[in-house]
């Protein structure tokens, strides 16, 4: 396989993850019971709250740790211009899975060479996107 066959099959993944991974994350209020108190933590966050043991509702919530929250406060503040908080907060989602699809295909590239890392990087994202829509049909 050339290198521009190759470098044109990871965009067409890569756009091909970004619609399934970005389809249903934003345009929609917070509606399943995690999201509330997870915004609830991101939004004391954004307020000044403190970044190591993070509050809920003036309580410290250690339930979780406070990397996704963290990672969701900074991905909410950065897109804030473009999107709600909320959107924003849940596009922390979206980018653990990007990281998690990519960490796939270099794996399997490492390991079983270059046709196999395209491979694995498509199955891990179709993966993805049937959780995400499953997910959605919950409601």
């Amino acid at each position: 396989m050339g290198r521009q066959a190759q470098l044109a099959g990871w965009c067409c993944l890569a756009l091909l993850v970004a619609a399934f991974l970005v389809a249903g994350t934003i345009g929609h209020d917070p509606w399943k019971p995690d999201e509330a108190y997870t915004f609830g933590v991101v939004f004391h966050i954004l307020q000044g709250g403190d970044w190591v043991v993070p509050t809920l509702g003036g309580e410290p919530f250690m339930e979780k740790p406070p990397l996704y929250f963290l990672a969701a406060a900074a991905s909410a503040a950065l897109f804030s211009p473009l999107l709600p908080l909320h959107d924003g907060a849940r596009l922390a989602s979206t980018f653990f899975m990007v990281g998690t699809v990519a960490a796939v295909a270099f794996s399997a590239r490492r390991l079983f060479g270059p046709p196999h890392g395209v491979r694995a990087a498509l199955l891990a994202a179709l993966e993805a996107a049937r959780d995400r829509s499953r997910e959605l049909a919950a409601g």
